[in-house]
């Protein structure tokens, strides 16, 4: 035995893997860790649908937040299906779009009582609904 010939000590069994076989390993391994650790987070509870929730405001309790928000007594409205622009946005020859929204929503409610069926709730928990006031419903009254 030459002293210059180097000894293999130790023999591994490990099979010798090609680079395009461990990155497939690889990916295998780490979406079934993913998928593990999806299952693992915990589930909400997903309460059942409340009933249907009716809204009613005398006109002396209205109040007309923007073009699309009503304020019912103590409760605020969004109108299903409305989104106005924000006030100080220019439409036209320098007139505000937001304030002309909200106006026209205040000529719709002014002396008229408000009645409203919630449909759901936004992101921020703030109600949606279909409002009526005056014989019309003004999720798509046009004056």
């Amino acid at each position: 035995m030459s002293i210059n010939r180097p000894r293999r000590i130790f023999r591994s069994d490990f099979p010798h893997l090609e680079p395009k076989r461990l990155a497939a390993l690889l990916g295998v391994g780490l979406i079934a860790a993913a998928g593990v650790s999806v299952a693992m987070l915990p589930h909400r509870e997903t309460a059942p649908a409340p009933p249907a929730e009716s809204l009613y405001a005398p006109p002396a309790q209205v109040a007309v937040v923007d073009g699309g928000t009503l304020r019912l007594g103590d409760r605020v409205v969004l109108l299903q299906g409305v989104e106005p622009p924000p006030r100080g946005v220019a439409c036209g020859a320098h007139e505000d779009c937001g304030g002309a929204a909200a106006n026209a929503l205040e000529a719709l409610v002014r002396e008229a009582a408000v009645a409203c069926r919630v449909t759901g709730v936004d992101g921020l928990g703030r109600p949606f609904a279909i409002c009526q006031a005056g014989g019309k419903e003004l999720n798509h009254a046009t004056r």
